[in-house]
C-alpha cells in the first residue's frame, strides 16, 4: 500500500521532470570551449552558451547588467580556474555577455560577432546613459579572443587569409590601446591566449599564401615571428604577467616558415635558427616550457625535406641525430617517432 502523500509527490516529479525536458530543449544549445591554436590546450576563457530564441538586434541591450542574480548562468572553465597568472573575469554580466558573444560566433559569423563586440565596446565607452541602476558591459580580453579566434577559424581562401591576419592584428592593438588607456580598471590586456591566436593568423596567412606578394619585411612568418619575440620580452620585463610563451608559440612560427619552405629560399634556415634558440633558452634559463618537442624537431625536418635546397636531405638527417642524441640523453619530450 502507498501513503496519501506518495500521489501527490509522484506529481510534482512528474512536473520537475516534464520541465527539465522542456528547459533543456529550449534554452541549451550547445556547451563547447573556443580554441586557439589547433595544437594549444583548450584554455579558453568561456564555454560557449546559447539561450533561448533572441534577435541579436537587440543584444546590445539585453547585455546591458543589472543587479539581477545571473550567477547560475556564470558558467567558467575549471581548467582556467587552476591556470596561474591568469585574471578572469568576475562581473557575471561580463561573463554572460561572452558566452553569448562566443554562440554567436560559432553559429552565426565572425563579423557578426565583432559587430556585437563593437557596439558593447562603444556603449561602455558612452558617458552617459538613460538607464538608471544599470552598469553596462565593459568587454574584456576574453571577449577580444573569441572575436580573433573566430575569424581565423572563418578564412575560407587563400586569398582572404592575409586580411583575416590583419583583422586579428588590428583587435590585439584596439586591446593594446584600451589597456594602456584604462590601465587595472579593465581587465583587458592581451595574455597568451591572445598572442597565440595572432601568431597563429600570421602562420596560417604564411600557408595559405600561393605567391610571395607579400615578402620582405612584412612576409607572415616574420610577422609572426615579431609577435613571439614581443611576447618573449613583456614576459621577461614582468616574469608575473599572463604572456609567458611556450613550446606551442615557438611550434606555430616554425610553422610558418616550414610553410612556405618549397617557394621561399631560406625559410628553412629561419625555421632552423629559431629551433637551435629554443634548445639555447631551455638551457640558459632551465625552463623545459620554451624547450623544443619532438613537433618541433618534426616541423624542422619536413621544412628541409620540402625545401630542394642544397645539402637540405644532409641538414634534416643532422636534426634527426641531433633529436636521438637529446633524448638519449633523457630529453622525454624530443622522443623520435
Amino acid at each position: 500500500t502507498y501513503s496519501p502523500s506518495f500521489f501527490p509527490s509522484l506529481f510534482r516529479l512528474h512536473i520537475l521532470i516534464g520541465n527539465y525536458f522542456l528547459w533543456t530543449s529550449t534554452s541549451v544549445r550547445a556547451f563547447q570551449f573556443p580554441s586557439t591554436l589547433h595544437s594549444a590546450p583548450k584554455t579558453a576563457h568561456l564555454l560557449a552558451f546559447s539561450g533561448a530564441a533572441i534577435n541579436d538586434k537587440d543584444l546590445p541591450k539585453l547585455w546591458l547588467s543589472s543587479n539581477e542574480n545571473t550567477e547560475s548562468n556564470a558558467i567558467t572553465s575549471s581548467k582556467l580556474a587552476n591556470t596561474p597568472n591568469r585574471k578572469r573575469s568576475t562581473d557575471r554580466a561580463t561573463v554572460n555577455f561572452n558566452m553569448k558573444l562566443s554562440s554567436v560566433a560559432k553559429k552565426e559569423s565572425a563579423k557578426q560577432a565583432q559587430d556585437m563586440l563593437e557596439q558593447m565596446e562603444e556603449l561602455s565607452q558612452s558617458k552617459t546613459t538613460d538607464l538608471k541602476d544599470i552598469s553596462i558591459v565593459k568587454p574584456d580580453c576574453a571577449s577580444y579572443n573569441i572575436v580573433m579566434d573566430a575569424w581565423i577559424k572563418e578564412s575560407p581562401s587563400s586569398s582572404s587569409t592575409h586580411n583575416v591576419a590583419q583583422k586579428v592584428q588590428d583587435l590585439f592593438h584596439e586591446m593594446e590601446t584600451i589597456h594602456e588607456r584604462e590601465g587595472a580598471n579593465r581587465n583587458i590586456k592581451p595574455d597568451d591566449v591572445t598572442y597565440g591566436i595572432l601568431i597563429d593568423a600570421w602562420a596560417k596567412s604564411a600557408a595559405n599564401s600561393q605567391h610571395d606578394k607579400h615578402g620582405g619585411g612584412h612576409a607572415p612568418p616574420t610577422r609572426a615571428e615579431e609577435v613571439l619575440k614581443s611576447m618573449y620580452e613583456i614576459y621577461h620585463a614582468n616574469p608575473y604577467n599572463s604572456t609567458k610563451p611556450n613550446v606551442r608559440h615557438f611550434n606555430a612560427v616554425l610553422n610558418s616558415w616550414a610553410n612556405i619552405s618549397h617557394r621561399k629560399r631560406g625559410a628553412s634556415t629561419r625555421a632552423e635558427r629559431l629551433l637551435k634558440r629554443m634548445e639555447q633558452m631551455a638551457q640558459e634559463e632551465n625552463d623545459a616550457d620554451v624547450g623544443p618537442d619532438s613537433r618541433s624537431y618534426n616541423i624542422v625536418i619536413h621544412s628541409w625535406a620540402n625545401s630542394g635546397e642544397k645539402r637540405s636531405a644532409e641538414k634534416a638527417e643532422k636534426l634527426l641525430y641531433r633529436m636521438e642524441r637529446a633524448y638519449i640523453s633523457g630529453n622525454q619530450r624530443v622522443k623520435p617517432n
